[in-house]
């Protein structure tokens, strides 16, 4: 069933060619001068074990914000830690300082889109989207304090690690979250149930697994 896989790739990525403007991010955004700020010392990590980054690496990315205007960035990440966006320009690092203007943005082949929760804006990946349905992946991340030298036992280092919840927003509801089950993902296209199940069980695809509930996604809608 790879042909819907490549089919909602292919509309997915349409929706987002509009992303890719003439536009490319300065230091300055609409003419205004000191908009983005340099990152803080304190936010460069050195004692922690693992990353904090949904890309770890510095990758080429778009931002759009709410006032339409979209900018190529060359070198773009996301700190899921401090929860900022962050480019690279000639070797200093700067960040977003207002994340409530941003409306989306995208970092190599994946695409985020912001809500704003009690003031506050967080990002969801887009795992799955059409006119009714939209799968999103939010990332947390917190650090696990190390252990102290015990005898023999030598001391280990703080370490990040990442957490994913997933949400789903039908229609205009608001977002919410799910726990991918088989219950829970039928409830979303109850209509066609006999005929979910069988495609799933045909296709040995299992309704906690976030890629084989996109594909039985796909499928729901092709129909």
């Amino acid at each position: 069933m790879k042909t819907y896989r490549i089919i909602s790739t292919l509309i997915l990525a349409i929706s987002f060619l509009n992303i890719y403007s003439q536009n490319t991010l300065e230091l300055t955004r609409n003419k205004e001068s000191g908009y983005f700020s340099r990152l803080s010392v304190e936010q460069v990590y050195t004692e922690v074990d693992g990353t904090p980054f949904f890309n770890e690496n510095w990758e080429q990315g778009t931002i759009t914000f709410n006032d339409g205007i979209t900018y190529s960035v060359e070198n773009f990440r996301y700190d899921i830690y401090t929860n900022n966006l962050q480019f690279l320009k000639d070797d200093v690092v700067y960040k977003i300082p207002n994340l409530n203007d941003v409306k989306s943005f995208s970092i190599g082949e994946f695409n985020f889109v912001t809500f704003v929760n009690e003031d506050k804006a967080d990002f969801y990946e887009i795992l799955f989207k059409n006119d009714v349905l939209l799968l999103l992946r939010k990332f947390d991340c917190e650090i696990i304090k190390g252990k102290e030298s015990v005898g023999a036992f030598p001391a280990t280092k703080d370490k990040f690690k990442i957490n994913t919840t997933i949400y789903f927003k039908k229609d205009d509801a608001s977002i919410n979250k799910i726990n991918l089950n088989k219950k829970n993902v039928l409830e979303l296209m109850g209509d066609k149930k006999d005929e979910i199940e069988k495609f799933a069980a045909t296709n040995n695809l299992k309704f906690g697994q976030e890629e084989d509930v996109i594909e039985i996604l796909e499928y729901y809608y092709s129909l």
